[in-house]
């Protein structure tokens, strides 16, 4: 460390580390869930393999599945601070 307590230049200190860490695994599981709602929706939706395009069903079928579960989603992460301080709370 230089003067001041200051990680040398290049390098993280320690709390940027974790912080960067904590940006890396939300990033990932960001796109695991993505990957998991294309499959699951797509799944659901898209049966026609016929024709290169999706038909107006399945389209609105998708949306409907991918909004539904953004919503699902939006709704369990304002809940999860909650729960998460009930269960610190018992600790």
């Amino acid at each position: 460390m230089n003067r001041g307590g200051a990680p040398p230049q290049g390098r993280l200190s320690p709390a940027q580390a974790r912080d960067q860490e904590l940006q890396i695994m939300q990033f990932k599981e960001m796109q695991a869930f993505v990957t998991r709602t294309v499959k699951t929706c797509f799944s659901e939706c898209v049966n026609d393999f016929n024709s290169a395009k999706m038909t107006d069903s399945e389209q609105g079928c998708l949306d409907a599945c991918i909004r539904r579960t953004m919503n699902v989603q939006t709704e369990l992460d304002s809940l999860f601070p909650q729960i998460d301080s009930k269960f610190k709370d018992q600790q």
